[in-house]
């Protein structure tokens, strides 16, 4: 019998590849997603899959969950970091609660296991460490990180209470081909929609602030690693543990895409965090993961990919 699958997100930039690979997997995958929500990334697999469309907010949207899963993979969001200490309240009652209704409902089920994927660019907060390893300090700063860690707390408790097994992956900046360039996350995907159209990067800050990239191969080779093996820690760090400046990606577009673009820096915005570069090492020692795509071959896949569908 094929392994049972529930994706919920499906439909989105990192759910959409993991449909795909929970399917050449063979697994017999369904895809929750919000209501209307268009369904371009997984035109090419409707035919392969069960697609449900719901209403994450309704807490008896779990009642229109299919029974008998044996994974279920929770990548819904309502909220991004930039803007979700506008609405901390909204940032609760539209992701927390959800969440626990989905936890609850996936324990009374009994499924064998919950993946969630949380936020390594955001939990830990101010980083005191230049590696960030899953023992720093949880001291988030904004209301999606918070939400994301209550989340994994729940997780932990109904383990506790009543042995639902999950892993919880904390990524840091994923990017790559059918990631969304209209939303204020992606600084990859946002800086190549403006490149296409001939407009100007606009950079919050000075542009040495670090970040940590992993392209959507390695993210979702991480996935089928915590799916494949035992995991001995419940929470794991995915990264690439290699630090990189907004203008090092400024650079490298340039040599990537042989466009001479305009770039301003504008000191009015939040920058964020100055650093956040996440230690993948429990991860390579426990599970045997590791990126391996270079930064440099994964802005030349996803510049393709961009240049293909906006440059028509």
């Amino acid at each position: 019998m094929k392994p049972r699958s529930l994706v919920l997100g499906g439909a989105g930039f990192i759910g959409s590849h993991l449909t795909e690979a929970l399917l050449r997997e063979g697994h017999e995958v369904t895809v929750f997603d919000k209501i209307g929500i268009k369904r371009d990334n997984i035109a090419h697999i409707l035919p392969d899959i069960k697609f449900i469309e719901g209403d994450f907010l309704d807490e008896h949207f779990t009642g229109t969950l299919p029974d008998g899963m044996d994974y279920v993979f929770h990548l819904v969001s309502t909220t991004l970091p930039a803007t979700s200490n506008k609405n901390p309240v909204y940032d609760v009652t539209s992701n927390l609660a959800p969440s626990v209704h989905l936890i609850q409902a996936c324990a009374e089920k009994k499924i064998k296991k919950f993946f969630f994927i949380s936020s390594g660019g955001t939990v830990y907060g101010v980083p005191k460490d230049d590696l960030i390893s899953e023992k720093h300090p949880t001291e988030p700063i904004n209301s999606y990180a918070i939400t994301k860690l209550s989340i994994e707390k729940f997780l932990g408790l109904y383990k506790y209470l009543h042995g639902l097994d999950y892993t919880v992956l904390r990524v840091a900046n994923p990017y790559g081909p059918r990631q969304p360039y209209d939303k204020p996350q992606g600084v990859i995907a946002v800086f190549m929609s403006r490149i296409l159209n001939d407009k100007p990067l606009e950079i919050w800050g000075d542009g040495n602030q670090l970040r940590d990239y992993l392209y959507i191969e390695d993210t979702i080779e991480a996935f089928l690693t915590v799916l494949k093996k035992e995991t001995p820690s419940d929470v794991y760090n995915f990264g690439s543990s290699i630090g990189i400046s907004v203008n090092d990606i400024i650079n490298q577009l340039k040599d990537i895409t042989g466009r001479d673009f305009e770039v301003i820096y504008n000191d009015t915005g939040n920058v964020g965090v100055p650093k956040n570069v996440l230690d993948s090492s429990r991860a390579k020692e426990e599970l045997g993961w590791a990126p391996k795509t270079e930064l440099k071959d994964g802005l030349k896949k996803t510049w393709e990919w961009f240049s293909d569908k906006l440059g028509k």
